[in-house]
């Protein structure tokens, strides 16, 4: 009779486990908040170049080094612009979606037909149904003074 191991073992906690757990939850999510702040908050500083006072061609050097940055600075605007018109042009991920909203459409068009379809068809049945109620009771009536003759 090994029955003690069939049950289940329950799921009650203490306040102390319960509310610790609730406390560490808090604290990481309190954690990921900050993390992600300060990771928005660094940028990467500039190096700046260092070039001895002796060396003869220093300003050149220098000049060439900041020309450098500029058309690098000026190439990564480019390719944001054009990422950006990449975007515009592509409005969703899906290629297929102008054909499928098409479809959705027609699906829509139909169904509404459909329904309408259906309820001509039930208002046209109740009024069979009606009208075979009047004759029935029209018989009736006949018969019960046919009856009675």
């Amino acid at each position: 009779m090994a029955k003690y191991c069939l049950k289940k073992q329950s799921k009650r906690l203490t306040c102390k486990k319960k509310f610790k757990i609730q406390r560490k939850v808090r604290e990481h999510s309190r954690k990921l908040k900050k993390m992600s702040k300060e990771s928005e908050r660094k940028k990467k500083t500039e190096k700046q170049i260092s070039v001895p006072s002796k060396c003869p061609f220093k300003e050149e050097i220098l000049m060439e080094a900041e020309q450098k940055r500029t058309e690098a600075k000026e190439m990564e605007q480019e390719r944001k612009a054009r990422q950006k018109a990449a975007k515009k042009k592509v409005p969703s991920k899906c290629p297929f979606k102008a054909e499928v909203l098409m479809e959705a459409e027609q699906k829509r068009a139909e169904a509404k037909t459909l329904d309408k379809e259906r309820k001509m068809s039930r208002q046209k049945a109740a009024k069979k149904k009606g009208a075979k109620e009047k004759k029935k009771k029209k018989n009736a009536d006949w018969t019960d003074e046919a009856r009675e003759i």
